[in-house]
């Protein structure tokens, strides 16, 4: 097993536009030019709960060893130690079963367009998952994680989240 701290980044559906969105024109060319501008659903503090449970109860599941995380009203923050080959199957999973647990509780049923198919819960990708090389680049990147909400201007999260933020992450020197 070749496992590293990798830090992962995945957003909700056309909360952002990447340099492939851009060079392709995708926004521009999508439902034949007349829905060009992004149609953003953020997370309601219900539903940032449901998806952390949701990632918990797989980080249980799985014995995955998560370092830090923050969900941050559009996105999602992931330290993980593990095998690079991994974290496509891991992310896979998360994705899906969040977006199958919201839609089964809650009825989120984002970018749903004049009664035309919905679109997914999150973006197709996610951010390339950046190997963190050091002690002092992976506390940062704990650091960066834990505060991104302050970064995004919003508020803490409530005790409840951040009780099962605490509790699926665990302490460095358990993920080594």
């Amino acid at each position: 097993m070749n496992e590293k701290p990798y830090h992962i980044t995945t957003a909700i559906h056309d909360s952002r536009t990447s340099s492939r969105m851009i060079r392709f024109k995708v926004r521009e060319r999508r439902e034949m030019g007349t829905n060009p501008y992004p149609k953003i659903i953020y997370f309601t503090e219900e539903e940032e709960l449901l998806v952390a449970q949701t990632i918990s109860e797989i980080v249980k599941e799985d014995h995955l060893k998560l370092l830090a995380f923050n969900i941050c009203s559009d996105h999602i923050h992931l330290l993980l130690v593990c095998d690079i080959d991994d974290i496509s199957k891991i992310m896979q999973k998360i994705k899906g079963r969040t977006s199958f647990i919201l839609n089964k509780s809650k009825g989120f049923k984002p970018l749903v367009v004049g009664g035309k198919k919905n679109k997914p819960l999150w973006q197709q990708k996610y951010s390339a998952p950046k190997e963190i090389t050091s002690e002092i680049q992976l506390n940062n990147t704990i650091q960066y994680i834990q505060t991104n909400r302050r970064k995004h201007k919003l508020p803490p999260h409530k005790d409840i989240l951040q009780d099962i933020i605490n509790k699926m992450c665990c302490r460095i020197e358990d993920a080594f």
